[in-house]
């Protein structure tokens, strides 16, 4: 990156110095809006590439290039860092309220900020988000909607302001100059020279200085008289440890507490990646003007296929290629590249059939001789032989794989069981001085013969339900005719049979109005009121629509059908004002 114009116009706070001593500070109760317009002639820019910044406290130094020992170091500000999206995201700008270090001079900023503490490091906040420092001293970090983000926490501790120091630590002090609160004792991914991780703090690594998100959750600790690395699983999984003589691990020119580093001939910093690697960074003035990392700390103890993540999941590392675990005995293969290329395996692989706690009955483990791992402190401690340690694994659906370590027969070892499996390691025997087997759990597709048995008692069950509900059906049908036979008796009965059946009304000329029986039998209130008796019936008095009527109903219908055709053919015949 080319060199940008540094505009030198940094007045959104009172910067003041205490006691003689250039501490650039920030006075209580003020707020600052995340936009450029509130920055506007008051922000430091870098064009091209590198991300936005927006100071709130700067601390500048005018570095002579090219002259390493005459150069103070860097200069530091902390304030909000943007990262615009790229062409193929959809989120808006992504900021952070950050501490910050550049290389200037005189007017020139010489490199992109440099991220070295950040207050949001997962959870980014959008333009119009706010910092503010209340009356009673707390920092608070506020997005665009209002949303609390990150609190200093530090509400009635008499907090009276806040200064940047020379080695990039973010500090409220009360009024006598006391700390009250520190990025120091907060960090993220980073550590500057003079900084000191005490136990129980950790770097958590990220995909870069200004885009946090990353697959895989690493972290370095200090723990009890160590530095220890690990990536994130149920239980952590341990790749790096280190002896440290106290219980901090203090980052000074040439050390990070037992650990050798190079001397430095400029501005250094330590950084945590997301790769899992701890790497030492140094602005380079003499040949051209970046930031070059001069030690791949980690490299010094662990090979490359000691990291976690090298080869992604489930992808075996054999020296500096990274393959997908080989097929079965049977030829059967249950892994396929991530990424879908076979010639590129480091992004991990993938099972074809997922394992499934609901089919533990169908779990295999895929055997992987000459396979070990980067960590088997997860010791099943009753399972001594071989066949102990694979039978423990198939027993609890949460065993993904385990590694089996032995000495010259399978018959003792060391088994180590595994929630989550990342980059496992090819080993020579001879050269490591062990036998190691890896078993990796599997999902069992049904064989032919199986899905043959399934199919079969599956149609089976569909014949039985057909042939049941057929002979439920045939016998519903009989109880009904048996039913009808015995209700056929009444002369209703024999009535509809004969109209839904025999009589054909339509084939009548003159065919009049035809009505059911039950309607005949409400008109005439259930044939109540005789007017008198006719040829194979009797006549009842009935009201039609208001109107009296005359209603023949005959005694029985199938003696008198025919006659009761030759009435209706009759009847049709005739029109008079009286007849319906």
């Amino acid at each position: 990156m080319g060199p940008v114009l540094l505009l030198l116009l940094v007045t959104a706070v009172r910067l003041t110095a205490g006691q003689g001593v250039d501490r650039p500070t920030a006075n209580l109760s003020s707020i600052w809006t995340n936009n450029a317009s509130f920055f506007f002639d008051k922000v430091i820019y870098t064009a091209g590439t590198g991300p936005d910044f927006r100071p709130i406290v700067l601390r500048v130094r005018h570095i002579v290039l090219r002259s390493p020992e005459t150069s103070k170091g860097p200069s530091l500000g902390a304030g909000f860092i943007c990262r615009s999206p790229s062409s193929d995201e959809a989120d808006d700008t992504a900021c952070h309220f950050a501490v910050f270090m550049l290389i200037n001079s005189s007017d020139i900023i010489w490199s992109s900020p440099q991220v070295v503490w950040s207050a949001n490091p997962n959870h980014p906040i959008k333009e119009n988000a706010t910092l503010e420092f209340t009356s009673d001293g707390n920092l608070i970090l506020h997005d665009a909607d209002g949303s609390l983000v990150w609190s200093s926490g530090t509400e009635g501790r008499s907090v009276a302001g806040m200064e940047l120091t020379e080695n990039g630590n973010l500090v409220l002090f009360d009024r006598m100059k006391a700390t009250v609160w520190q990025s120091f004792d907060h960090p993220t991914n980073v550590s500057v020279p003079g900084q000191s991780l005490l136990e129980g703090m950790r770097l958590t690594a990220h995909t870069s200085g200004t885009n946090w998100t990353t697959q895989y959750q690493m972290y370095m600790a200090v723990l009890s008289y160590g530095l220890y690395a690990y990536v994130e699983s149920t239980p952590p999984q341990l790749y790096f440890s280190r002896w440290a003589a106290e219980k901090k691990v203090t980052f000074t020119n040439g050390s990070l507490g037992s650990i050798t580093l190079p001397a430095a001939n400029h501005t250094q910093f330590l950084r945590f990646e997301s790769d899992g690697h701890l790497r030492l960074y140094e602005w380079s003035a003499n040949v051209r003007e970046e930031w070059v990392m001069v030690s791949d700390v980690m490299r010094m103890y662990l090979d490359d296929c000691s990291f976690p993540t090298v080869c992604g999941d489930y992808g075996v590392c054999t020296g500096r290629k990274c393959i997908c675990p080989s097929p079965s005995d049977s030829g059967t293969r249950y892994f396929e590249p991530m990424d879908g290329k076979k010639a590129n395996q480091n992004q991990g692989c993938l099972p074809n059939t997922p394992v499934s706690c609901q089919e533990m009955q169908h779990h295999q483990l895929l055997t992987l001789p000459d396979v070990s791992y980067f960590d088997t402190s997860n010791i099943i401690r009753d399972a001594r032989s071989r066949d102990d340690c694979m039978q423990a694994c198939l027993n609890n659906c949460s065993c993904k794989a385990v590694i089996f370590r032995y000495g010259p027969n399978d018959s003792y070892g060391k088994c180590s069981w595994l929630t989550d499996v990342f980059t496992l390691q090819q080993i020579n025997p001879d050269t490591v001085q062990y036998n190691s087997s890896a078993y990796i759990k599997v999902q069992l597709s049904p064989s032919p013969t199986n899905k043959r048995m399934i199919l079969g008692a599956t149609f089976a069950c569909i014949g039985i339900i057909i042939m049941a509900t057929i002979a439920v059906t045939l016998y519903v049908q009989r109880r009904r005719k048996k039913l009808l036979a015995q209700k056929c008796a009444t002369f209703e009965c024999q009535w509809n049979q004969d109209i839904d059946g025999d009589f054909d009304f339509d084939q009548l000329p003159g065919m009049p109005i035809r009505f059911s029986y039950e309607k005949m039998r409400e008109c005439t209130e259930d044939f109540s009121k005789k007017l008198g008796e006719g040829g194979f019936g009797s006549v009842f008095q009935g009201k039609l629509d208001g109107e009296t009527v005359a209603v023949k109903r005959l005694e029985s219908a199938m003696q008198g059908k025919k006659e009761l055709l030759a009435e209706v053919e009759t009847i049709g015949s005739i029109e008079h004002i009286n007849l319906v």
